[in-house]
């Protein structure tokens, strides 16, 4: 028997949205950072009594692709169940095994309600671009100005 699956782009926040769904689940992305996962601000981390960060230390997360944390959060009047998974630097292939993790974790569920990682999360910087030297392909590249900066 096939699974229904229904993808919806939803205005308004997480938890508006799991109330309007009727949703079991809300989860939210967590990247990896420099410094470990990358608590993003989500609305839906009010109604916890403690902050992301916090729970993601108690569970010692890392935001790698495919990590679920969970906690349960009152939404609308009842519990809900709320995911943060890891999405690492949020390649492609970090979100297909992220979005695996969550397949199988809302599997039986009535419906998800996810929020979807930011191209470049916060707190993860975006590295300089490196310059390279340019020239013919048979003319041997010329030697780079040296920069203290550089990380090529």
């Amino acid at each position: 028997m096939p699974i229904e699956t229904r993808v919806r782009a939803a205005d308004g926040t997480v938890s508006g949205t799991v109330a309007e769904l009727g949703a079991e689940v809300a989860a939210v992305p967590v990247p990896s950072g420099p410094d470990g996962p990358v608590a993003v601000p989500a609305e839906i981390a009010r109604l916890l009594p403690f902050g992301l960060d916090e729970l993601l230390t108690l569970h010692r997360a890392k935001g790698e692709p495919g990590e679920i944390t969970a906690a349960h959060v009152p939404v609308d009047g009842r519990v809900v169940e709320l995911l943060l998974y890891g999405v690492g630097k949020a390649r492609p292939a970090d979100l297909r095994k992220a979005g695996a993790a969550l397949a199988r974790r809302g599997r039986g569920r009535s419906a998800i309600v996810a929020g979807v990682p930011e191209r470049r999360p916060r707190g993860v910087r975006r590295r300089a671009p490196c310059s390279r030297p340019t020239g013919s392909p048979r003319a041997p590249p010329a030697a780079p100005a040296p920069s203290a900066s550089s990380s090529c």
